[in-house]
């Protein structure tokens, strides 16, 4: 593949990304403000800062690229600690709404430490580009961590969707269930270092991604139609 047709069709894949989580951070922020009930209206304002997060990301990657720098580092923290708070939330939302309280995957246990780990590997992370330690285990340690708290992140999102008895909750989490495995591909695939052709393959990811975020923010407008028509 040519060096300009890679660059444009990564330049025209971050722009088709743009757009759309652009569009869903403003459908998220309307919806929120204008649902009456709270579960809903946290779930809207809460799918809009982890857009929000995920649109930040995607341009600092785009403009400085997906090397293990300081800089880039830090959007991406941030969109990190933005998906597992989501998936927090979510998961213990959907734990309040199910009929028996089921504490999926013990959650309620493994969260803290979660959270310990994930702050941890953050700071290890920060600090081995901060110290210049691109090329060394920093960069394999730090990303696999992460890889690793993803997986058991996805199972537990799927297993919650599955006891939640509200319909528009249940596809708004199985949707962002969705979105967590895109973003592991994302990141499996969008390692510095790896050819252009698997490049592309993680910008197409990125596109499928943005686009289940996407639909994770509309799946809630069902509810402001209901809304609309009760009002």
């Amino acid at each position: 593949m040519s060096v300009d047709l890679y660059s444009s069709a990564r330049f025209t894949a971050f722009l088709v990304a743009a757009g759309i989580a652009a569009f869903g951070l403003f459908r998220a922020a309307q919806m929120g403000r204008g649902f009456v009930n709270r579960l809903y209206r946290a779930r809207a304002f809460w799918t809009a800062a982890l857009t929000l997060a995920f649109i930040v990301n995607l341009i600092i990657s785009s403009v400085l690229g997906n090397g293990f720098g300081f800089i880039t580092l830090i959007p991406f923290v941030g969109l990190v600690l933005a998906l597992f708070v989501f998936a927090d939330e979510t998961i213990q939302a959907a734990i309040q709404m199910d009929f028996f309280h089921r504490n999926t995957l013990s959650w309620r246990l493994v969260r803290k430490p979660m959270y310990v780990l994930l702050l941890a590997d953050i700071a290890y992370g920060l600090w081995g580009t901060y110290a210049g330690l691109t090329s060394s285990s920093v960069p394999l340690l730090f990303f696999t961590t992460i890889l690793v708290a993803l997986c058991v992140t996805i199972v537990a999102v799927t297993v919650s969707a599955g006891r939640t008895p509200d319909r528009t909750i249940k596809r708004h989490v199985r949707l962002f269930g969705a979105f967590l495995v895109g973003i592991l591909v994302v990141l499996w695939t969008g390692q510095p270092g790896i050819s252009p052709d698997v490049n592309l393959v993680s910008d197409l990811a990125v596109m499928a991604t943005t686009y289940m975020l996407y639909l994770m923010t509309m799946s809630l407008s069902r509810v402001g139609r209901i809304q609309d028509a009760n009002g």
